[in-house]
């Protein structure tokens, strides 16, 4: 899932990717406890046990930068970040010896492990540290990234009232999720520090760990906090602070000229539901909603420029257009304008067909979809009838028999 996630984000925003980065790192590293300690995979052991290891100091960095440009609603990165990269550097060094081991010696490390664990701790393959070092210096580290993120809450908390830019609703799911997530990471890595001074002079056994309750609270940690990102995505969205710049006169300028030089009025040849969702924008839920000039502003861009007709239209168009971040736009769909992207660009392109198949009569079906928007031929033609009901053929002949009015 979280593979998933950081796949799914990759373009979203800069914050959401670290997130989903972050719960990878901590996939990753619930998947090398179980071949530590329970799995009986010579192959995998011998690849997980240090490989991976040097990408666990970059949880606290992912979930602190996340946290930082969420609150910021700034996905900055500074020169100063790159600090953040050092005990990666450090701990990819330590194991050197590792990297350059024949697998087939590593298999029978891997071998040693299994018939007594305590062999982890044991300098080999380490340059100046040890397994039971590089382990306290993970959740040591982790442990600090997680308490800045909560003195970076806490102080948010506090001047939370000096940003009425930010829409109610959205900062308090957000920034409560986040309370919780950087609250229990704490607790958590907290857990691991003292765990690691407990078992430090005692014998390793599979059965220490397995029957520790905080492991269990771990899992269900984990699976809490990637499944919420589905099934509240507005997590997703961040705390977005609207701008002056967020202003619809800025797309309304040029179709207001337009419209002076062919005495066309503003609303002319506009669907029907276009045209609701312009009259009734301002009583939706979320009236007050700093974003609503941004939501104007999308809708209007939409109407009057109708980049949907061009095949590659995407919400990247929109925030280079309105100069507005990629999830400010994200989040006007969701919480303001109520229609996903995608599925109102498919229903706008669906509408310009029905207007051009009886109009171009000289164009194939398929040519008619491209010159809608659409990029190929199975996809106007599902699109056409998961809106319609009928493929376009049948639109067309329903439309000449008089059974269906254009």
């Amino acid at each position: 899932m979280a593979l998933v996630l950081t796949v799914f984000n990759r373009s979203r925003s800069m914050g959401a990717l670290l997130l989903a980065l972050g719960f990878l790192l901590l996939s990753l590293y619930d998947v090398n406890h179980y071949l530590l300690f329970d799995s009986t995979d010579l192959k995998d052991l011998a690849l997980f046990y240090h490989h991976f290891s040097p990408l666990m100091t970059l949880i606290g960095p992912c979930i602190y930068l996340y946290v930082r440009f969420t609150l910021h609603d700034r996905e900055r990165l500074w020169k100063t970040d790159l600090l953040h990269l050092i005990p990666l550097a450090v701990t990819t060094i330590d194991i050197i010896p590792y990297f350059l081991t024949p697998f087939n010696e590593k298999i029978a490390f891997a071998q040693h492990i299994r018939s007594d664990l305590n062999a982890v701790r044991e300098p080999a393959y380490h340059l100046f540290l040890n397994h039971f070092s590089t382990g306290l210096i993970r959740s040591a580290i982790s442990l600090l990234y997680f308490l800045q993120c909560g003195r970076m809450l806490l102080r948010y908390h506090q001047h939370r009232k000096q940003h009425p830019e930010v829409p109610k609703s959205q900062s308090n799911i957000t920034f409560g999720w986040i309370s919780l997530m950087v609250g229990l990471l704490t607790i958590i890595s907290l857990n691991y520090v003292l765990l690691m001074f407990q078992i430090r002079d005692q014998k390793l056994e599979a059965a220490l760990f397995d029957n520790s309750p905080f492991f269990l609270l771990i899992l269900l940690f984990y699976f809490m906090l990637i499944f919420s990102l589905l099934f509240f995505p507005q997590i997703l969205y961040g705390l977005p602070r609207a701008s002056p710049i967020h202003n619809v006169d800025k797309v309304r300028e040029p179709a207001v000229e337009d419209q002076k030089r062919d005495g066309s009025k503003p609303s002319e040849g506009l669907h029907e539901k276009e045209v609701q969702q312009e009259k009734t924008t301002d009583n939706v839920p979320g009236e007050d909603d700093p974003f609503r000039s941004l939501a104007n502003g999308i809708l209007s861009y939409i109407v009057d420029e109708k980049p949907y007709l061009r095949p590659d239209f995407s919400l990247t168009d929109i925030s280079i257009e309105l100069v507005a971040p990629r999830h400010h736009i994200q989040y006007c769909f969701s919480s303001i304008i109520g229609e996903r992207f995608t599925d109102m660009r498919k229903r706008l392109r669906v509408e310009e067909t029905k207007k051009l198949l009886p109009l171009h009569r000289e164009l194939s079906i398929e040519g008619v979809g491209r010159s809608a928007g659409f990029a190929s031929k199975t996809q106007f033609f599902s699109s056409f009838k998961e809106l319609t009901g009928m493929n376009p053929t049948e639109y067309l002949r329903k439309l000449d028999d008089g059974e269906i009015l254009p």
